[in-house]
């Protein structure tokens, strides 16, 4: 409210608020900015990425692609963008953007991380995995690459490799509990022993998360499949009175 407050002072402010999770007192700021200087880019491109926290796509969708137009060169607003239209089942238009954008930012592995998603959306499996490939060959820290082709394997029917993804996914970040249903999921389709194994994994994953749906649904589905009924029971119910 200060009459000589600057644009550096209500970005900061923001960013403290982001930070301490005051969203709303976040947003209340950046709206008086982008109305105050509607030509700055960060003011724009700030508040698209915390509408986008909020799940509120449209408006992010709009600040973001403004911000983009202001700030063509500048990487976080344009993969924010990306970001925020697969978020919003708008995977079409994600890839047509980011392939536009491509020239400009297709170095990052950021980058090529959201292209493989958009292809991923699209059912485009194999750009997907050629994609995903080639950033775990550059980048072999990165664990989500490796969880992203365990799903596009698994998609392509092609369980052993999708198998071997989720393992090493799961051995470079055992904390990450929503890498365990797929694997749970891709073990349970092949019956028999492999059914146990799966319930080990999946009630790891809730030890990690008891709130994780998708595990909770999984091991459920195992539960029914071993004949432990009751037990698939109370986890599905559970699941129903939550979601």
């Amino acid at each position: 409210e200060a009459a000589n407050a600057s644009e550096t002072d209500k970005l900061g402010l923001a960013r403290v608020l982001v930070e301490d999770g005051e969203l709303e007192a976040a947003q209340m700021v950046l709206e008086h900015l982008v109305a105050a200087s509607p030509e700055s880019a960060e003011a724009h491109g700030r508040l698209g990425l915390l509408l986008s926290k909020k799940d509120e796509f449209e408006d992010a969708t709009r600040q973001l692609g403004r911000a983009v137009q202001l700030a063509p060169e500048v990487a976080e607003y344009s993969l924010g963008l990306a970001e925020v239209l697969l978020l919003w089942n708008r995977s079409p238009t994600a890839l047509e953007f980011l392939m536009a954008v491509k020239p400009r930012f297709e170095k990052l592995p950021e980058f090529r991380y959201k292209l493989a998603l958009a292809h991923f959306a699209l059912h485009r499996y194999e750009q997907a995995v050629e994609v995903l490939e080639g950033l775990a060959r550059e980048h072999p820290e990165l664990d989500l690459v490796q969880f992203f082709l365990g799903n596009s394997y698994f998609s392509m029917g092609d369980l052993k490799r999708a198998e071997a993804s989720y393992r090493k996914a799961i051995e470079m970040n055992p904390r990450k509990a929503s890498y365990y249903p797929p694997l749970g999921q891709l073990l349970r389709t092949q019956g028999g022993e492999r059914t146990d194994e799966a319930i080990r994994y999946l009630q790891t994953a809730l030890e990690l998360d008891p709130s994780d749906v998708p595990s909770k649904i999984q091991l459920a589905l195992c539960y029914v499949e071993k004949q432990r009924l009751r037990e698939g029971q109370v986890l599905l119910e559970d699941v129903t009175r939550t979601q």
